[in-house]
């Protein structure tokens, strides 16, 4: 049951089962309130969703959350992460074992096939490993193959059983298993000869049909530029016990979305949309409107992060040399994060619908460090240790301007001239990280830094952030990691996202070295206890060193139609989405109130 409970900021819905267990997936109809009148419902078969529009659909190389999703339910992977059960579940693999040293994992397959029939192989499966190891492209799960400093080597050992190789044992390998899309070998085979003739194949948005055809519960049948239009794999491998194909619903159409666009104003008039995962804003909204409930699922697992640039092949390096030393030096990250006030962000972006977040991942996954042990090893907010630690840095206030505002300085090649940040952010529906950017102008400006706002698309910004590292400072929101082994490319120092300087060929600090050597416990450990000690105190030194500034968390909130019952529904934030998720949507049943019985209807016996 669907419940209204005042508390938090502001009247908030719950979701009534939470109270029972968080992440439980609603196993009946979400009850609407009792009604003496009957009511007529009419079962959903087409369920309609807007989403951001993809650029593509390249499963080797994006690394854009939304877009990912999209290609697991096209295709699949050997292992899913279950949201609901917040582990790892059976994809296209049904079982797969260890090898007493750790050094062999055999994946045995499922008898799955693509829409048009043909069938799962174990030639696909070592064909899309191979690809993602191939170093000739963009792929950002890549680091997550290596163990040991060598590629995991992949094996067919009968056509329905693959091995992989490890040089060194790797605990959780199943994890980075699991973020390996599977594609029809004889579909891509041609198309991947080089990056340019994939990219050219599915780095669009709109492929020849064969290429967005998988072994996953869907494909998709048409689009256009308005809709991505998408029918069940009725070859899918899964069946409930009484064999009846999943997933339940026949079809999902998905109206994009382009980037910078709102879509509050569809969701609202177009009543075929069920659902849409609001803002603190739109959710204020939408509560006074009868027609639509919200449910508050809780922290979610997004975090949003603000950071400086320290890659040491910034363009500007060259021109800005001691600003660049600035922003590598923990001591100067340190003294900015006194200056940093989360509740205040949290009060004028979120409305109060956020937490504040301490570590480089939200603690609504079990291996993420209680939030009070990295508040502890991150600088408390007060401007007056800001500009003592600052001082130690010589970055002192210079001569009063026109104003008589004394701006921070320091010693540039040149001479003294003022400290300047540009913080760049993407352009969200809300303006949240726009907000938030503006929020941190005001707070560095307060102890006399100037601060420059720049909001772009968020193709441009990604651009800057992973091909040219043309920025000083960017706000931005990154996506869930429901194991630390996801992370592996972000927190090694040698990973393709390491926030600090990707792709070292040996650590450059003793902070990076101490992360790097925590991590490899965390990954060979035979210890369970040793392995959770290692990632508590890597949480640690990271959160200490402060290479990013790490925000909030937002809670999750979803407003959903009342005159739709969902069953299904994935009601924990830990899912990126409540129904259009690669475990969740399998089992979604949707049915719309068409109207109340008439009164002779009443009457019938």
């Amino acid at each position: 049951m669907i419940q209204q409970q005042n508390s938090g900021p502001g009247r908030v819905i719950f979701a009534g089962l939470l109270c029972l267990a968080i992440g439980v997936v609603a196993g009946r109809w979400m009850a609407r309130p009792a009604s003496s009148e009957q009511r007529v419902w009419e079962e959903v078969d087409n369920l309609h969703r807007i989403y951001l529009a993809p650029s593509g659909f390249n499963f080797v190389e994006t690394n854009k959350s939304y877009e990912r999703r999209l290609i697991s339910i096209i295709h699949d992977s050997l292992l899913q992460y279950d949201p609901v059960k917040d582990r790892l579940v059976a994809g296209l693999a049904k079982t797969h074992e260890v090898s007493a040293d750790g050094l062999t994992w055999t994946f045995h397959l499922r008898d799955a096939a693509t829409p048009d029939g043909t069938k799962l192989h174990a030639d696909d499966v070592v064909f899309s490993f191979n690809l993602h190891l191939d170093t000739r492209f963009d792929c950002k799960q890549r680091t997550n193959l290596i163990v040991g400093g060598e590629p995991v080597k992949v094996t067919a050992i009968d056509p329905m059983t693959v091995q992989f190789g490890l040089s060194q044992p790797f605990h959780t390998f199943d994890w980075s298993v699991s973020g390996v899309t599977i594609v029809p070998r004889e579909v891509f085979k041609e198309v991947c000869q080089t990056p340019q003739s994939l990219r050219q194949a599915v780095g669009v948005p709109e492929p020849e049909p064969q290429f967005v055809k998988g072994f996953g519960p869907y494909f998709v049948e048409s689009q256009d530029t308005q809709e991505i239009r998408l029918s069940r794999n009725d070859h899918f491998w899964n069946r409930g016990d009484d064999l009846a194909p999943r997933p339940h619903l026949p079809r999902i159409t998905l109206t994009k979305r382009t980037d910078g666009t709102t879509s509050n104003i569809d969701f609202l008039h177009d009543d075929r949309n069920v659902y849409r995962l609001v803002g603190p804003l739109e959710s204020k909204q939408l509560s006074q409107n009868t027609d639509f409930e919200i449910l508050d699922l809780g922290v979610s697992g997004w975090c949003t992060f603000f950071w400086v640039n320290q890659n040491p092949r910034v363009p500007w390096a060259e021109t800005y040399p001691e600003r660049l030393k600035l922003f590598q030096n923990v001591a100067f990250r340190r003294a900015i994060a006194h200056a940093i006030d989360r509740h205040a962000i949290i009060r004028s972006v979120y409305e109060g619908y956020a937490e504040p977040l301490y570590g480089p991942a939200s603690p609504v996954y079990g291996w993420v460090a209680p939030s009070e042990v990295l508040e502890d090893v991150t600088p408390a907010f007060d401007r007056d240790a800001a500009l003592r630690e600052l001082a130690k840095l010589d970055v002192v206030p210079g001569e009063p301007d026109a104003d008589g505002k004394r701006w921070l300085t320091y010693e540039e090649s040149g001479g003294r001239i003022p400290l300047e940040i540009e913080i760049r952010t993407s352009i969200d529906e809300e303006d949240r990280r726009r907000k938030t950017a503006e929020e941190l102008k005001s707070q560095l400006e307060q102890i006399g830094i100037r601060v420059k706002v720049v909001e772009e698309r968020f193709g441009e910004i990604a651009i800057r952030l992973d091909k040219t590292y043309d920025y000083e400072a960017a706000v931005m929101l990154l996506g869930g990691a429901p194991n630390a082994t996801t992370l592996k490319h972000f927190f090694e120092s040698s990973g393709p996202m390491h926030f600090v300087n990707p792709y070292q060929e040996s650590p450059a600090t003793d902070w990076e070295k101490k992360v790097d050597e925590l991590f490899q416990v965390y990954a060979t450990s035979p210890d369970p206890s040793e392995r959770d000690e290692a990632m508590l105190e890597l949480q640690k030194v990271w959160s200490s060193a402060q290479p990013a500034f790490h925000l909030v968390n937002d809670r999750k909130l979803v407003a959903v139609r009342r005159d739709y019952e969902i069953n299904g529904m994935a009601l924990t934030a830990r899912a990126d989405d409540p129904i259009f998720e690669r475990t969740v949507i399998e089992n979604i049943r949707i049915r719309h109130l068409v109207a109340p019985a008439t009164s002779d209807e009443k009457d019938e016996p």
